[in-house]
């Protein structure tokens, strides 16, 4: 485990993510950066694409927007994707994701809250990075 230096990096930082950390915690869920945002604040490097994973299905995600007022597009509802517009900064956030089904081609999904299957569907290393609002990352 690996921690990153959270006053260096903006990701972190902004007041519109942590606010969104602190929305899903006080309905007992979880949210991590994932993948390419990642291995960007690995690096030192500003992230132009912000990919979160939570434990909140996607009902359970168009439920806590709607109650905070968070402009929210089914991006990928199917796939437990939906992107969350604050201080109109979009966050694609997906729910964690299990293969139920698959033919080596497309996967049928179940969703779950179990980050390690998650990251086991994963199709690259740094798309199975996850890194917690401390700056905490799990590989």
């Amino acid at each position: 485990m690996r921690t990153i230096d959270i006053a260096a990096f903006p990701l972190l930082q902004k007041s519109a993510r942590q606010g969104l950390f602190q929305i899903f915690a006080k309905h007992g869920q979880s949210l991590r950066f994932v993948g390419g945002c990642v291995r960007d604040a690995i690096l030192g490097v500003a992230a132009d694409d912000i990919d979160i994973a939570t434990t909140a299905s996607p009902e359970q995600m168009i439920a806590i927007f709607k109650e905070h007022g968070i402009k929210w597009v089914p991006t990928g509802i199917d796939f437990g994707t939906i992107t969350a517009v604050i201080d109109r900064t979009p966050f694609q956030i997906t729910s964690l994701r299990q293969d139920w089904q698959t033919d080596g081609r497309r996967a049928h999904v179940i969703f779950g809250t179990d980050w390690l299957e998650d990251a086991k569907r994963r199709d690259f290393t740094f798309n199975a990075l996850y890194m917690d609002e401390t700056g905490t990352v799990f590989d």
